[in-house]
């Protein structure tokens, strides 16, 4: 019977084989059981079962803009996103790729199509420069039956993305566009933002178009919404930065 090692090297064999974008990452057990340890989807696992699980991964980057998953494409293979940012969005009526969220470091994707065997509903890009461990469909679900605490943990992830998806259909639903504007910024803010003795300061990997739509708003729309802001001292914005002084005045408006 093949080890979680053999089938690992089996796979790498099978594997796409890198672009000038995007590169195979050499990488040892005891860095990638570190950033395994760092993850919510496996905490409470021993350490000789997160090695296990190093063993079956592949470390790949992404440059900004570069598309992981594609809406539509077959689903081989399961993601842990361990640097970086990445976008998840669908296309429109006219084709344009519309953004729906945001995920950070620590998070996972591309579990839909692997549970279902349905195609990829959405597509991923990285909105920065993004690492990625990458675990096959068969390993992926060999880890949910031999560790089933791992799909506990999962079930419970999904729970609260959906929670997220009614708040923000409701959000679209009730909220005028200031508030909308309000809402995402917030949850940008707690997903990526710093403390910093003057506030929250939030590093923007996202052009103001792609934060339109998250806000659900256009962008002319947005702009009106973030120059109001401003000018009320919510916060402040230079280049690519966003500085919060008081989260709880946005909170407030959200």
């Amino acid at each position: 019977m093949p080890t979680a090692l053999s089938r690992c090297t089996a796979y790498k064999r099978c594997a796409r084989m890198p672009t000038m974008a995007q590169r195979h990452l050499e990488h040892n057990t005891m860095d990638v059981i570190h950033l395994l340890q760092r993850m919510p989807l496996f905490a409470g696992l021993a350490k000789d079962e997160l090695e296990m699980i190093s063993q079956i991964t592949i470390q790949q980057r992404y440059a900004r803009n570069q598309v992981i998953i594609r809406a539509g494409d077959r689903g081989t293979v399961f993601f842990l996103l361990t640097a970086g940012v990445v976008g998840v969005s669908v296309a429109g009526n006219r084709g344009k790729e519309i953004m729906l969220g945001v995920l950070y470091p620590n998070d996972f994707f591309g579990e839909m199509a692997l549970l279902d065997g349905l195609p990829r509903s959405a597509t991923v890009t990285a909105l920065e420069e993004s690492e990625v461990l990458v675990i096959s469909r068969k390993d992926f679900l060999e880890c949910i039956r031999t560790m089933p605490q791992i799909a506990a943990t999962m079930i419970v992830t999904l729970s609260l993305r959906l929670r997220r998806a009614d708040q923000k259909i409701g959000t679209l639903v009730f909220l005028k566009a200031p508030g909308r504007v309000a809402r995402t910024l917030l949850e940008l803010a707690q997903g990526r933002g710093h403390t910093t003795p003057a506030g929250t300061l939030v590093s923007l990997p996202f052009t103001r178009r792609e934060m339109a739509e998250l806000a659900g708003v256009s962008r002319e729309t947005f702009a009106r919404s973030l120059s109001k802001l401003q000018r009320m001292g919510v916060l402040t914005v230079e280049r690519r930065q966003l500085l919060i002084p008081d989260l709880r005045r946005l909170q407030d408006l959200a």
